[in-house]
């Protein structure tokens, strides 16, 4: 329709999401959303955080997650890594899984979250602390 924007997105990528804001603590949210879209190939996608002000990432108060999106025949897996030692003010990812089919199992960090999925159009959504390591969709 004219009155919605098309968007062109590599498969498999990892696109990050906040409230939009007027200036960086302007007040503090408790969801970064993820948007990641379907992909046959691996994909690693990093996300850069700090304090959004001063100079503390000089002195290593910055964090970096990486992404990772896999797919092993019909099992789908995302994986995080962190290197830094900033702590983000919030406490979730929202997972918005766009392309994917509805998985029978959904584990994160090995807990079972299939009757915690949320339809979305398009795909499932999905939230897991901020901290998780791997999420297997099967």
């Amino acid at each position: 329709p004219l009155d919605r924007m098309p968007i062109f997105v590599k498969a498999g990528a990892v696109v990050p999401f906040q409230p939009k804001m007027q200036y960086t603590d302007e007040f503090v949210f408790d969801t970064l959303t993820l948007d990641i879209y379907l992909g046959d190939e691996k994909v690693e996608t990093s996300i850069y955080e700090d304090e959004g002000e001063g100079f503390d990432y000089k002195e290593g108060a910055y964090l970096t997650r990486k992404i990772t999106t896999l797919r092993a025949e019909s099992t789908h897996i995302i994986k995080q890594t962190q290197e830094g030692d900033y702590r983000s003010t919030y406490m979730n990812l929202r997972l918005n899984l766009y392309g994917f089919k509805l998985p029978k199992l959904v584990v994160a960090d090995g807990n079972n979250l299939v009757n915690e999925i949320t339809h979305i159009e398009n795909g499932f959504s999905v939230i897991l602390d901020k901290d998780f390591k791997e999420l297997v969709l099967t």
